[in-house]
């Protein structure tokens, strides 16, 4: 069974046919394997128009590397006399697409291995490609095969034994290649995958909604401010994209208006530095000290061979010189441990007085790891 992450999909809005392949995927392929559903990210076309682009499923194999998927259901699908795509949502209706299924998942592969190199200035070197999946109907003909091979256009047919023909795309792009996707490359495509997910999550769907919509969603945010600003400790939990993030600057700018010192601490790096640009930016505020967990231990000074065994990190805080906080404010929480969590908690200056809000998503766990009792 593999890792979704999701682990569920409750909270969003995917299409029965997503649901279908959802279920599917997890069960077919191995323990090891980590699906991602729904992947988005903006961009500027070529007219300096900002676009958005998603991928609906990401496929991260230990053994190979990763495989970008499009799902394409519906009642049927058709490449007309023009060379246009449409799918038919029913016997009399369907939408069209801009382009062909296949050429969008090779557009989502390409946007992975690149963002991989610009992140770390290295090329992928695990084996990388995409698939089309059209789950409810045959794709034999040329037109819809858009002039790609069948071992990556899968369909109906291929369902019952999904995990071998997925085996089967990812040794059709590995050729007679020699592949070297070593931990250290698999540890960096996680990182980034995860990075993407928490930042979509923060930045939600925001910019889409009209201002009449956008006072709504201030409202029932501060409305949860309200509720919990008589309680000093608070586990918050919510979907990707419910607001948690914004909840969470809002009261650290509440927070720095008291004259409170103020940390907001997350995992990853370049969450900390969206959240600090939107402090600046939306908020007009520059006093709150936002930092990844990385940086944090640097200022306090810790050894970081010790970073990937927690135990050894909270044995490294054996006094208190590092800096306190009257609140301390954790975002994606889910990516901490118990002994990371202790850390985290280490940070308040009172147990009794000093305010600690954590906010986590676990069907987001990519790391699998459980905090516990440690908050």
């Amino acid at each position: 069974m593999a890792k979704m992450i999701p682990s569920n999909l409750d909270l969003t809005n995917a299409t029965p046919s997503e649901r279908n392949v959802f279920n599917l995927l997890k069960a077919h392929l191995r323990p090891d394997v980590h699906v991602f559903y729904s992947i988005s990210w903006q961009y500027l076309d070529k007219y300096g128009k900002r676009q958005q682009s998603e991928c609906d499923f990401l496929i991260i194999d230990p053994k190979y590397g990763f495989l970008t998927c499009e799902v394409k259901g519906g009642y049927n699908i058709e490449v007309d006399s023009g060379g246009n795509w449409k799918i038919w949502d029913t016997p009399f209706e369907y939408h069209g697409l801009t382009r062909s299924p296949q050429l969008q998942a090779e557009e989502n592969s390409r946007y992975f291995q690149n963002l991989y190199k610009k992140t770390y200035k290295m090329d992928f070197e695990g084996v990388y490609g995409s698939f089309t999946l059209f789950p409810n109907y045959n794709i034999t003909n040329p037109e819809l095969l858009d002039n790609r091979p069948k071992e990556i256009v899968l369909d109906i047919n291929d369902l019952e034994h999904l995990c071998e023909s997925i085996d089967n795309v990812f040794r059709y792009y590995k050729g007679r290649k020699r592949i070297f996707f070593t931990l250290d490359q698999y540890k960096k495509i996680m990182e980034l995958v995860n990075d993407r997910k928490a930042i979509a999550a923060a930045a939600g769907e925001l910019i889409q909604y009209k201002e009449k919509e956008f006072d709504m969603i201030n409202r029932v945010q501060d409305g949860y401010i309200y509720f919990i600003k008589e309680h000093t400790q608070v586990l918050i939990a919510g979907g990707a994209g419910t607001g948690k993030t914004w909840i969470a600057m809002k009261l650290a700018v509440q927070s720095i208006s008291q004259d409170k010192s103020t940390l907001l601490v997350c995992r990853n790096e370049e969450l900390a530095r969206y959240i600090e640009e939107q402090l600046k930016v939306v908020f007009k505020c520059t006093l709150v000290q936002v930092m990844s967990f990385k940086e944090l231990l640097v200022k306090d000074k810790i050894n970081l061979e010790y970073y990937e065994y927690p135990y050894k990190l909270y044995e490294e805080y054996k006094d208190d010189s590092f800096q306190h906080y009257d609140t301390v404010i954790v975002d994606e929480a889910q990516d901490f441990d118990k002994y990371e969590a202790l850390i985290l908690r280490l940070h308040i200056i009172d147990d009794d007085k000093s305010s600690l809000y954590v906010f986590y998503d676990k069907t987001q766990n990519i790391y699998n790891k459980d905090f516990a009792d440690g908050f």
